[in-house]
C-alpha cells in the first residue's frame, strides 16, 4: 500500500478550517480528507493491506468551500443542503 502522507502538507482539522472563514476559498480547489482523531492518523482497512495515513478520500470540485461543508454535516449526522451547480 503506498503511504499518502503527502509530505510538507499542513493538516488542519475541518471544523476549524470552515470556522476560520477564509482559510478555504470560495472557489474550486483539491482535497484530501482524513481521519485522524486528535492529530494521529486511524489505520483503515483496505483489500488488500491497511493504509496507515487515516486518508479517507483525494477529490476536486468546483466550490471547496461547499463541497467541505458537505463533509462536515455528514460527519455530524446532519444532512447536506444539496443545490445543484446550476441553481447556485
Amino acid at each position: 500500500m503506498p503511504s499518502w502522507e503527502l509530505s510538507g502538507t499542513k493538516w488542519v482539522s475541518l471544523p476549524a478550517a470552515l470556522a476560520a472563514g477564509d482559510m478555504i476559498p470560495a472557489g474550486g480547489g483539491a482535497y484530501a480528507l482524513r481521519i485522524a482523531p486528535g492529530g494521529q492518523p486511524r489505520p483503515i482497512p483496505r483489500i488488500f493491506s491497511v493504509d496507515r495515513s487515516g486518508i479517507l478520500c483525494f477529490g476536486e470540485t468546483g466550490c471547496l468551500k461547499r463541497r467541505l461543508g458537505w463533509f462536515q454535516a455528514a460527519a455530524q449526522g446532519k444532512p447536506a443542503v444539496v443545490q445543484t451547480e446550476a441553481a447556485v
